[in-house]
């Protein structure tokens, strides 16, 4: 008797301390942006801390969509813009940053260079705001809404289906022309991985520096 109550103290006492350690993977604060007053969410995962928010900081090379129903959608960034748009203390995260992000929430290491991959996208997107039934659990806190993306600064497109995220690095490309590698989330469960013309506008997250 007694050793079966030992084993299950045991039992108990390794659940509990499984269970604080998932906990203390994803923790929830907040920053204000000196520039404008903003106040983002932000979250910590692992040992990175995001804005679990799309950037809206209003400075010239940005837009933001008529159609939003909300500022937490955030403002459309070209790429150069994007680079220098994070507030003090922040930056726009590398191509590695985000693979680092993505493993943290279930990508295998072997995919990180794969197109389409893993199953983590349900986990990072929004609890609403998607068309159809493509809205999120958001199990991560990362949040991301479907704000589309602006080509050329002229034509706003895949409002409600569409997100994609710049990173700061520019990926290879033997056309000639420069892009950025980006992260994008639509239909499904995998995350995009893909390029974006630094015309385009895409949205900005910010990691801490």
């Amino acid at each position: 008797m007694r050793k079966i109550l030992i084993a299950f103290l045991l039992a108990n006492f390794i659940l509990l301390w499984t269970g604080c350690e998932k906990d203390s993977e994803y923790s929830i604060s907040t920053m204000i942006d000196s520039r404008d007053g903003e106040v983002y969410t932000i979250v910590t995962i692992r040992n990175q801390t995001w804005m679990a928010e799309n950037l809206r900081y209003n400075t010239p090379g940005s837009w933001e969509n008529p159609r939003n129903p909300s500022p937490i959608y955030g403002r459309l960034y070209d790429w150069d813009t994007a680079m220098i748009a994070c507030p003090s203390g922040w930056h726009l995260p590398s191509d590695s940053e985000w693979n680092n992000l993505e493993i943290a929430l279930g990508l295998d290491v072997n995919l990180i260079e794969e197109e389409d991959r893993g199953f983590h996208a349900k986990s990072m997107k929004s609890v609403e705001g998607w068309e159809g039934n493509e809205n999120g659990n958001n199990l991560s806190m990362f949040n991301v809404y479907p704000a589309g993306v602006i080509s050329y600064g002229m034509s706003f497109f895949r409002f409600g289906n569409g997100a994609y995220i710049w990173t700061a690095t520019i990926a290879p490309n033997p056309g000639g022309a420069r892009v950025a590698w980006c992260r994008g989330f639509s239909y499904g469960d995998k995350v995009g991985r893909g390029t974006g013309l630094p015309t385009n506008g895409f949205s900005c997250r910010c990691v801490k520096d």
